[in-house]
């Protein structure tokens, strides 16, 4: 028995022990479980935050895409809006000018683009540009080549240091032409309120422009700037000049109040059907002085010279890679003129000038200086009329930049006056050809003013290259008013063959006035006259005299 109840109780511990063994093996699964259900739920908290981060990062990318889409979208649709824009006030324009046919008519202005940035798009275009470039660094490689070899210096740029010297003087003239060119504010305010009659304003007017004349000239000369530094002040004696007279006539002229000269139309006009409507007249006010100096300042530093309130704007900001890129330009077209002068012109000009003016050796110097002085004709219209007029429109925001037309299409000097530099010529067109027409109703013929422009011109062309040279020298003169006056006579007709003339009067006239200008200013440093000729010496022309 006690064995059989021994049995039992051992059965009935090893019951026990099985199920506490068992109870102990469900215990650590169910530990094992809750460990793996809080890992999974670790992971799965892992993988739901790098989604939402990825989610996250997605979203952020795809905004900026379609902010970066949409902001070329906005600014090719802006583009191609302008152009559109452009485009069909072209055609108005157009459409005006055929019904429009009075000389009395005024300037508008409107958003245009030059013709050179509308070229430059064109790959074969852009690749006439890069070989202008690579000429200019073959030429340069070779002068540093030239000038290692000979001298040891890697790059004289001692030209460029002669040309720009004392450009101190140069500022503090500048700054004394622009404090003189504002007196024109005041003027235009006293005359606006009649506080001045009509002949002492007129005095105190003629006063200031002949200052404005004499003073840069004074300073000039007296300081003995060279060529280049000269050059500057005397161009923007001239510009300046121009701006004044251009603020007083458009204010006084239509906006002072209804005058008989703002809308005069000439009988044969008037028969024509021409109305007021035709003279498309400004709206032009005279505010308080604070409001004039902003609207001249405006004025003054846009690259325009027929005055208005306001102007075509472009563009809310301005593009900063178009103001470097035609900075660039204005660099290297400078660079471009300092090889041509270093390497070609003056080696040359400087070693002839005092050889016999035999006919064999004139005709051999004139066509040795023809291309290269074509080429700075080139040069001087890439340089100034398109990279530095589109630097400035750039830099003010102004919108009509149609400061040339196609000028080397021309088949006659009569369209290439007229298309070579619209800046200037709008100027001479209303302000002078106009004008006398206007002011002496229709009394002085047009014949008269046609001419009278060009006489005009070339006097202050004359002043601008005498002053700056430091001698009279009138070739330019000359060639201006003769030969250039007389071919705008020549045929119109449009014919391709007529082209090749007109280049080839360039390429002839260029080189001549290059030539005759660089002997007689080499004549001139090595030449005294006025010991032979006292003070007519200044009048002589000392390469003349030199080769006698």
């Amino acid at each position: 028995m006690e064995d059989q109840s021994i049995s039992l109780v051992q059965k009935q511990l090893s019951s026990a022990i099985e199920l506490l063994q068992s109870f102990q093996s469900q215990k650590n699964l169910n530990s094992k479980n809750s460990q793996y259900e809080a890992k999974l739920k670790q992971i799965r908290q892992e993988v739901i935050d790098k989604i939402n981060t990825s989610l996250v990062d997605t979203q952020r990318e795809m905004q900026e895409q379609f902010k970066q889409t949409l902001d070329e979208f906005n600014s090719e649709f802006n583009k191609v809006a302008n152009e559109l824009i452009e485009a069909e006030e072209n055609v108005l324009d157009q459409k005006k000018n055929s019904l429009q046919t009075c000389i009395l008519s005024q300037k508008v202005h409107r958003r245009r683009s030059s013709l050179l940035i509308k070229m430059l798009k064109n790959e074969d275009v852009r690749t006439v540009y890069h070989i202008f470039i690579a000429i200019m660094l073959v030429m340069c490689i070779g002068e540093i080549i030239r000038g290692y070899i000979e001298n040891g210096v890697i790059l004289d740029l001692s030209l460029f240091a002669w040309a720009f010297a004392k450009f101190h003087l140069v500022i503090i003239g500048w700054l004394l032409e622009v404090a003189w060119c504002l007196l024109v504010i005041p003027l235009v305010q006293l005359i606006h309120k009649n506080y001045l009659p009509k002949l002492v304003w007129i005095t105190i007017y003629v006063f200031l422009q002949l200052i404005m004349y004499i003073g840069p000239c004074y300073w000039t000369l007296h300081f003995s700037l060279p060529m280049a530094s000269g050059f500057v002040i005397t161009c923007e004696m001239a510009r300046m000049s121009m701006t004044m007279h251009s603020y007083l006539r458009e204010k006084l002229l239509f906006g002072n109040g209804p005058n008989e000269y703002a809308t005069f139309i000439p009988a044969k006009f008037a028969k024509r059907g021409i109305t007021v409507e035709n003279l498309t007249i400004p709206t032009i006010t005279i505010e308080d002085p604070f409001t004039e100096l902003k609207r001249f300042l405006f004025f003054f530093f846009s690259p325009t010279l027929i005055y208005r309130d306001t102007y075509p704007r472009i563009t809310p900001h301005r593009r900063w890679w178009n103001i470097t890129y035609n900075l660039l330009n204005v660099c290297g077209t400078m660079f471009y003129v300092y090889l041509l002068l270093h390497t070609i012109c003056i080696p040359y000009l400087q070693e002839s000038w005092n050889k016999p003016w035999e006919i064999k050796f004139m005709l051999t110097s004139w066509f040795q200086i023809m291309l290269p002085g074509t080429m700075l004709l080139v040069l001087m219209f890439f340089g100034i009329l398109h990279s530095w007029q589109n630097l400035w429109a750039e830099i003010m925001r102004f919108g009509d930049r149609e400061f040339y037309t196609d000028w080397w299409n021309v088949t006659s000097f009569h369209a290439y006056y007229r298309t070579w530099n619209n800046v200037v010529h709008d100027w001479l067109f209303h302000y002078f050809y106009q004008d006398i027409y206007r002011f002496s109703k229709g009394k002085i013929s047009q014949l008269v003013g046609f001419v009278g422009v060009f006489v005009f011109s070339a006097v202050i062309h004359e002043v601008i290259i005498a002053v700056s040279m430091g001698f009279f020298y009138p070739i330019l003169f000359i060639l201006f008013g003769g030969p250039g006056v007389i071919y705008t006579f020549f045929s119109r007709q449009e014919k391709r063959f007529l082209n090749v003339f007109v280049w080839s009067m360039f390429l002839i006239g260029d080189g001549l006035v290059i030539m005759l200008y660089s002997w007689e200013y080499f004549a001139r440093q090595k030449l005294d006259l006025h010991q032979d000729y006292g003070f007519m010496a200044g009048l002589i022309p000392h390469s003349w005299v030199g080769n006698y």
